[in-house]
């Protein structure tokens, strides 16, 4: 018998069970049950139900209160396809790598907010990029800067205007030869 955090039984009999047969429960409400897990749970579920390594999921563990951002604090709600439409359809749909985030409106009201979450996310999309595949991390770059002027991308990026050149240089290379052009 597993129990949540709360106390209450998992199992085939409990209400909202959850299934391995897309018979019993669609892909999408499996993707749903897992998401909504109570946060006293996600990481002894993790090391229950999937087959990442312990120190993988020690790591994870310890993003929660990681450079003062809250991991995992909300209150479980439903995506619903036909409001909530960028996750669902272009990531979940198409099993691509994603990730949600959700802002407390209070902490971007103000401009200080707003930067300190600029900020944040900064820091976190780079140490992801980083460890992209060379191809992918060409998307990403040429995405990013589409449509501004070297000087512009050298001004946010802090860096002489040559390095930007190079750079978008390498990243156009890597994508034609991932392309095969």
């Amino acid at each position: 018998l597993i129990t949540t955090a709360s106390g209450a039984k998992m199992g085939k009999t409990a209400a909202g069970a959850v299934w391995l047969n897309a018979d019993m429960v669609s892909p999408y409400d499996y993707w749903q049950y897992w998401r909504n897990t109570e946060d006293g749970d996600v990481v002894r579920f993790l090391k229950l139900f999937t087959v990442l390594p312990l120190d993988e999921i020690a790591r994870l563990a310890a993003l929660r209160g990681a450079n003062d951002a809250v991991v995992g604090d909300n209150q479980p709600y439903d995506l619903d396809p036909s409001v909530d439409y960028s996750t669902p359809f272009h990531a979940l749909r198409r099993n691509l790598l994603h990730l949600q985030v959700e802002f407390r409106q209070d902490e971007i009201a103000e401009p200080a907010g707003q930067r300190a979450w600029a900020l944040r996310l900064a820091r976190a999309l780079r140490q992801a990029i980083a460890v992209l595949p060379e191809e992918q991390r060409a998307v990403v770059a040429l995405q990013l800067w589409d449509g501004l002027e070297y000087e512009e991308i050298a001004a946010i990026e802090r860096v002489p205007v040559g390095t930007v050149r190079s750079r978008l240089a390498r990243a156009k290379e890597a994508l034609k030869r991932a392309l095969g052009v």
